[in-house]
């Protein structure tokens, strides 16, 4: 989707910026608040004082509060007459919040603006039930391969057959944990086999959890997962300490799955040597077949009880247009959404958007495929995976039955 990218992101923290006033010559008219991360703290206020010297803007002032992507659901549902006009927001809480009518549905002139500016992927994960309720800002949550290059070729990389082979020889680790539902879903979606989506129940009933990964071809490659694990199975170990054991002065890893959050360390301590790549391929009977992943986007969204839609809606839509993603990768590194944006030169200077953009092809989208009974009965299968024990199961299909049987039951 996009090409490359230099930054990380940040954890957010709260807090309260006092607002700022507008810039149109006069007193304004209208207040909107809005909610953003700490981290975007200086970028949106560049925004907000561009977009105060707009016509659209020229008569509102804004009351900018720091709130974490993350917490807006729990604050909006909580007192939505209280929250923010406009807020950015992370794409897998949306569905919450548009079932509880909390979110503005965007139609008209702005629907086909923003459908035509972003990425394919990003409106489908801004869209609930045909209608959009956001609009996308990022496109860069997803995980691929860090490698280091003093160990690991970028052809070794490629495949995870000739990666472990390879840290084996460097007497290191491949950091790799399908026991965590979110990154083992690379395995049981490879080669676009694993299908994943979510039927919206009706008149209160709970949403369908749809997944076939009780399917042969699904079960023959998690079969393949399971062999190779078990011939490197001191090498492929679990992923939570990837970056202490890639930079420890004696590395203990040469390679692990993670994502851009943790790019500014490893950079800083391996420099040059710090590789990156979308994920490796794994053989499943004499097939290369690409390891699949998650994917979300970052949007901008609108309460839907603001007294201000007409205004809302038209900073919302500055606030992630061309210009204003273009920036935000500029003062960020952030992974733009908007196609412009993405095609930029400047983005041709990062090994991770380079990797994240390959990855992002073979990506599923969270926020729309799974729902929350999905989570534990895959951990549990990818934990059999890492653990070399199909236990009370003793197959993988037998296994993999199981753990779909349960994504929908009373107690998932």
């Amino acid at each position: 989707m996009f090409k490359k990218r230099n930054g990380l992101l940040l954890a957010g923290l709260a807090l309260l910026v006092a607002p700022l006033a507008s810039c149109g010559g006069g007193e304004a008219e209208i207040t909107l608040k809005v909610w953003a991360p700490t981290e975007d703290k200086a970028v949106m206020e560049h925004i907000i004082a561009e977009f105060q010297k707009t016509d659209a803007g020229k008569n509102i002032a804004f009351d900018l509060k720091h709130v974490k992507e993350g917490d807006v659901k729990t604050e909006l549902i909580k007192d939505a007459e209280a929250a923010a006009d406009v807020f950015a927001i992370v794409d897998d809480n949306l569905t919450e919040l548009v079932k509880t009518n909390n979110i503005l549905e965007i139609q008209g002139a702005f629907k086909t603006a923003a459908t035509a500016d972003n990425a394919a992927w990003t409106v489908d994960a801004a869209t609930r039930n045909g209608k959009l309720y956001g609009f996308p800002q990022t496109a860069d949550n997803t995980y691929f391969l860090w490698y280091n290059k003093q160990y690991v070729s970028e052809a070794q990389a490629g495949k995870l057959e000739t990666l472990l082979a390879a840290a084996r020889t460097a007497n290191l680790n491949v950091n790799y944990n399908i026991g965590d539902s979110w990154y083992g879903t690379s395995v049981f979606v490879s080669g676009g086999v694993g299908e994943l989506s979510v039927t919206p129940g009706v008149g209160g009933a709970a949403d369908v959890q749809n997944c076939n990964f009780a399917d042969p071809d699904v079960v023959e490659i998690v079969e393949a997962a399971f062999a190779l694990k078990g011939q490197y199975n001191t090498e492929w170990v679990g992923n939570d300490s990837l970056v202490a054991d890639m930079i420890a002065a004696t590395p203990l890893t040469a390679a692990g799955v993670g994502g851009s959050w943790q790019f500014e360390e490893l950079q800083t301590a391996l420099g040059d040597n710090l590789g990156a790549m979308k994920l490796p391929t794994i053989n499943v009977g004499g097939t290369d077949e690409q390891l699949g992943s998650f994917r979300s986007a970052k949007l901008v969204s609108i309460k839907s009880n603001t007294a201000h839609p007409n205004e809302a809606l038209a900073f919302a839509q500055f606030s992630t247009n061309f210009e204003s993603q273009k920036y935000r990768f500029e003062q960020r590194g952030v992974g733009p959404s908007n196609e412009e944006a993405n095609a930029l030169d400047a983005i041709d200077d990062s090994i991770m958007l380079a990797a994240i953009s390959d990855q992002l092809n073979y990506g599923v989208n969270q926020a729309t495929a799974v729902t929350g009974g999905y989570w534990a009965p895959v951990a549990t299968v990818g934990t059999m995976i890492m653990d070399q024990d199909w236990g009370e199961y003793i197959t993988a299909q037998a296994a993999l039955t199981a753990a779909v049987a349960q994504m929908n039951s009373a107690s998932a």
